[in-house]
């Protein structure tokens, strides 16, 4: 199924729209996963099914692989939503009801619309919204250039600000990887600080009332001499670790890092907009800390 056909199937509704600047076009596609859900539940229910991996994979994720997922740099990134179907079908009931309302894409929409004024994406780019089962899982996945995952529920998101900050986050990593992303470079842990930091000095400059992450202060001195020795590393475990947080490190310490020192770069230059401060390196950027 292509990006198109997806647009045009009664299980996957979608919101498309076009905006032009400078002679330039964006198209944008806010597809719907929640019909498809519900054939997924009933399907389930119906025949009892025990491979319920394999039905999740068939009904959900095959018919749009190309339109959500198709040629995305990060195609790995959501191995682990496909791998684990939804079970708690009374929460999906709740997720999809919301769905229902417009309200949601209308959300999305805005958001997008907001975004791109700031800073030009790929001609087009496709946002899957899929209800979902989990309570703490990351919101959101940029599956690559263009390829945008939202996950949606009641308790991934306080209320829509935070929604549509999620929206502009992951709208940023999109952009900046439809021009940057270089296959042939390792990722080091500062690459990966530095594309996280971005994203959420962009949402929090777009939506600065959303809920965002903890920024830590200097009770985390001797944590930070973990990432000044390791800030070339390309141990992805590792990475992850420092990232997420973990033992000794608090929750999302890599994020907090990430955004704190992108901030840092963003006040030392205020003459800069989105466009040029997100083109910047991770080594220019960092460099201020030292």
């Amino acid at each position: 199924m292509s990006e198109r056909d997806a647009t045009k199937d009664s299980l996957f509704p979608a919101e498309n729209f076009t905006i032009e600047a400078n002679g330039e076009s964006q198209e944008f596609h806010i597809i719907q996963l929640h019909t498809a859900m519900k054939d997924y539940m009933t399907k389930a229910n119906a025949s009892h099914e025990t491979n319920l991996r394999k039905l999740y994979e068939e009904t959900i994720f095959q018919p749009v692989a190309q339109a959500c997922f198709g040629q995305g740099e990060y195609m790995g990134i959501i191995q682990g939503i496909r791998e684990n179907p939804p079970t708690n079908f009374g929460r999906l009931e709740k997720a999809i009801a919301l769905l229902d309302n417009p309200d949601v894409t209308n959300t999305i929409k805005d958001a997008l619309l907001k975004s791109s004024a700031y800073m030009k994406g790929p001609p087009v780019t496709n946002v899957c919204v899929l209800p979902t089962d989990l309570i703490e899982a990351s919101a959101a996945y940029t599956v690559g250039s263009g390829k945008i995952l939202i996950l949606y529920n009641q308790y991934l998101y306080q209320n829509n600000e935070d929604l549509a900050s999620t929206v502009a986050h992951e709208y940023h990593h999109s952009s900046w990887t439809s021009r940057y992303y270089d296959p042939g470079k390792p990722l080091t842990l500062l690459d990966y600080m530095v594309f996280e930091g971005k994203a959420v000095a962009f949402q929090s400059m777009l939506y600065p009332k959303a809920t965002l992450l903890s920024v830590y202060g200097e009770e985390q001195a001797e944590n930070r001499k973990i990432i000044e020795q390791n800030v070339s590393s390309t141990n992805y475990p590792l990475m992850q670790k420092i990232m997420f947080g973990g033992d000794e490190l608090p929750r999302g310490f890599g994020y907090s890092e990430g955004y704190r020192i992108a901030q840092a770069f963003l006040d030392a230059h205020p003459a800069l907009d989105v466009e040029q401060w997100s083109a910047a390196s991770p080594a220019e950027i960092y460099q201020l800390q030292k």
